[in-house]
């Protein structure tokens, strides 16, 4: 097998990129999980073409990714460096299945070591502080505190919370459920999970749709709308 063609450029990594979104989009992959793994690789091919090396894939080695990886160490979190090795594995995983490659130059590498580190807690003093500032009447704070107590009492991500729709219409395209006091999300790695919330988080929610319905006119709605609203108020807790 060639390694590259000069003229055409086949077997060049960057070349390849484009049809390896094409199979990440139709593994019906996360936008963002297609975006890190595709990044990657272009890191990686910009990499080596900043040290004047080959970029075809056929001429990568074990040592040139680890070369990379170590830069990666030394300018981003372990985590982002983690992240890129775990999107190389799966960019030379699928070279191998396309016959670009005879092997992965990955195949019995070891992924960088991510220190342990606490994730910070709000302390109580702090949550009262959040919940105090958009605790208002205003159609404004109805929303922002239906999506604090929701972080409170599920722990999900904002992008779980942003997708949650309520209609009082149509149950079955609802997910919310006030009466069991669930909420239906879609997690990472596109999971639907049903989480149990509490009573004043139930409460709120209930509080924001009726000042929401008015408006909505049966069609289902978005419980955070105002996405920015989490990063709004807890600079005010600062």
């Amino acid at each position: 097998m060639a390694e590259t063609d000069s003229r055409t450029g086949v077997g060049e990594l960057t070349v390849l990129l484009p049809s390896w979104r094409l199979q990440l989009e139709a593994s019906n992959l996360s936008p963002r999980t297609i975006r890190a793994y595709t990044d990657a690789g272009a890191l990686l091919a910009a990499f080596r073409a900043l040290q004047g090396r080959p970029t075809a894939v056929a001429r990568i080695r074990r040592e040139h990714v680890e070369a990379f990886i170590a830069t990666e160490l030394e300018r981003t979190a372990p985590s982002s460096a983690a992240t890129r090795y775990r999107s190389l594995q799966q960019l030379f995983r699928w070279l191998d299945e396309e016959g670009e490659i005879s092997g992965s130059p990955m195949v019995k590498m070891r992924p960088p070591m991510i220190p342990e580190q606490p994730v910070p807690v709000l302390s109580d003093d702090q949550v009262r502080s959040l919940l105090a500032s958009c605790a208002g009447k205003d159609f404004r704070d109805r929303p922002d505190i239906a999506i604090m107590r929701l972080f409170l009492d599920t722990g999900t991500r904002l992008e779980s919370i942003g997708g949650l729709r309520h209609s009082a219409e149509d149950a079955d395209s609802s997910d919310v459920d006030l009466r069991s006091r669930v909420v239906r999300i879609i997690a990472k790695g596109r999971r639907e999970m049903v989480l149990p919330i509490g009573t004043k988080a139930a409460r709120d929610i209930d509080r924001y749709i009726r000042a929401r319905g008015a408006s909505a006119r049966g069609r289902p709605v978005a419980l955070a709308r105002q996405k920015r609203a989490g990063s709004r108020r807890a600079a005010s807790t600062r």
